[in-house]
C-alpha cells in the first residue's frame, strides 16, 4: 500500500507493484508505504482518498505466478503448497482442523504420487511444464493443496486463484483469509456490491495508463515519468498457452472477467488468437 493524503495505491502481487511504488516514491516527499498491506476501513471509507490499483489479465497473471515460483521458489506460497508437505500450515482459520489436516495431507500424497511437482518448477522457459502446472492449479481435484482457504470456502467451485486474490485485496465484506465466505446472493452479486476501488490501471501500456490516471484526478500534473526499468512484469507471451489451457482460464475466472468487463470496461476476453494453435 502506498498512501498519501490524496490517494492510496493498493499493490496486489504480480501487478507491476515494484515499478509503480518506486514511481510514486519519486513523486512524493511525504507518504506511507508498506508493500502489499491492505488499507484500513478508515481509508476505504474516506471518500477524499482515491483508491486505485493495477490489474492484469488472468492469463498473464498465471504465467507470472508460475515464473516467480520457478525463479524464487521458497518465496512463492503456491510453490511451497505444491512441492512441500506442510502438515501444520496453510489452512487458514478453519473450524474443523482435524478434517482439514486429513483432507489437505491426503490430497498432497495423491498429488505427489501422480506428479513430480518439483519438475513443474524446474525451467521457466518450459511451456509444457507450465501447462501441466496450470491444469493442477485450476483443478477442483487438487484445490485443497493449491489453496486450502479457497477450497474450504467452496469459492474454488466458482473461480480460481486469480479471482480469489482480487477478492481478497480489492473487495470488502468477506473472510477469505479465515477460510470462510458467505455469498448468499452468489459471487456475481457480491462483486457488484463490494469493490472499494475507484480506478483500475491496466498493466498493458502501464506508463501511458498511469499518466492518464494522474491527469484524470489532477495528480502530479507537472511531473514526468522517470526512465527506469519496469520490474515484476512477465515478458511471457500468450503462446505459452494452447487452446485447452487458454480456455480453462477463461472458464475458471468467468464470473470475475464478466464483472470487470461490465463494470470497468476491462476486456480480458479478446486475446483468443494469441495462444498457440
Amino acid at each position: 500500500m502506498f498512501l498519501t493524503k490524496n490517494y492510496c495505491y493498493i499493490d496486489q502481487n504480480k501487478t507491476g507493484t515494484v515499478y509503480v511504488n518506486n514511481l510514486l516514491k519519486s513523486f512524493n516527499k511525504s507518504y506511507y508505504h508498506k508493500h502489499h498491506q491492505l488499507p484500513s476501513k478508515e481509508i476505504i471509507d474516506n471518500e477524499k482518498i482515491i483508491k486505485f490499483a493495477t490489474i492484469r489479465s488472468p492469463h498473464s497473471w498465471y504465467v507470472s505466478l508460475w515464473s516467480y515460483g520457478c525463479l524464487r521458489k521458497r518465496n512463492s506460497g503456491t510453490y511451497s503448497n505444491l512441492t512441500k508437505l506442510r502438515p501444520f500450515g496453510g489452512y487458514g482459520d478453519v473450524n474443523n482442523k482435524p478434517f482439514a489436516f486429513f483432507k489437505k495431507n491426503m490430497n498432497y500424497i495423491k498429488l505427489k504420487l501422480n506428479y513430480d511437482t518439483d519438475q513443474l518448477y524446474s525451467d521457466p522457459d518450459n511451456i509444457l511444464m507450465f501447462r501441466k502446472w496450470l491444469k493442477i492449479v485450476l483443478s477442483d481435484e487438487f484445490a485443497p493443496i493449491v489453496n486450502y482457504p479457497l477450497y474450504h470456502s467452496n469459492l474454488y467451485r466458482h473461480c480460481g486463484l486469480y479471482s480469489k486474490e482480487l477478492i481478497k485485496v480489492y473487495f470488502t465484506n468477506h473472510d477469505i483469509n479465515k477460510a470462510r465466505i458467505d455469498f448468499p446472493l452468489g459471487l456475481s452479486e457480491f462483486l457488484e456490491n463490494n469493490c472499494y476501488i475507484n480506478d483500475f490501471i491496466l498493466l498493458d501500456y502501464l506508463d501511458s495508463n498511469l499518466m492518464s490516471f494522474f491527469e484524470k484526478y489532477n495528480f502530479h500534473l507537472n511531473q514526468s515519468l522517470p526512465k527506469s526499468k519496469r520490474l515484476n512484469v512477465s515478458s511471457k507471451k500468450y503462446n505459452i498457452y494452447d487452446k485447452e489451457t487458454y480456455e480453462m482460464v477463461l472458464k475458471k475466472e468467468k464470473i470475475m472477467l464478466n464483472y470487470l468487463l461490465k463494470n470497468w470496461s476491462i476486456n480480458f476476453l479478446d486475446n483468443r488468437s494469441k495462444y498457440e494453435e
